[in-house]
């Protein structure tokens, strides 16, 4: 599955546009609720990805770790993975049930402002 969640306004906050934060904090929650009830119920190797616009650090970075397999860059990388350099952050993740990543790297950047996660998996 490919995923791209909302992404983290942080010019809303700085504006103190409360509302835009907890509208968008909410439609985040739901689509990793969505993913997380979707994974169960598929059976064998399961590849989820994508702009996931969440550090690592961050409560639905974790729940989807829970819910779907490990991180491959946790797994298989180096170095901080950064898949957005400009603000020297990874938010762009595979995770993986039923598959070993064996490397995972970021590419150069190309024609976007994130730059392309590879992963190898056996």
């Amino acid at each position: 599955m490919n995923a791209h969640l909302n992404t983290v306004l942080v010019s809303s906050a700085a504006k103190g546009n409360w509302d835009a934060v907890r509208s968008t904090n909410r439609a985040r929650v739901w689509q990793v609720g969505l993913l997380c009830r979707l994974a169960p119920g598929r059976s064998g190797r399961m590849l989820v990805g994508g702009d996931l616009n969440t550090p690592p650090r961050g409560l639905l970075y974790r729940q989807l770790r829970t819910c779907i397999g490990p991180d491959a860059h946790e797994e298989a990388g180096r170095g901080p993975g950064w898949t957005f350099p400009r603000l020297f952050l990874r938010i762009d993740h595979l995770f993986a049930r039923g598959l070993t990543p064996t490397r995972a790297r970021v590419l150069p950047a190309g024609g976007s402002d994130h730059r392309p996660l590879l992963v190898e998996y056996r």
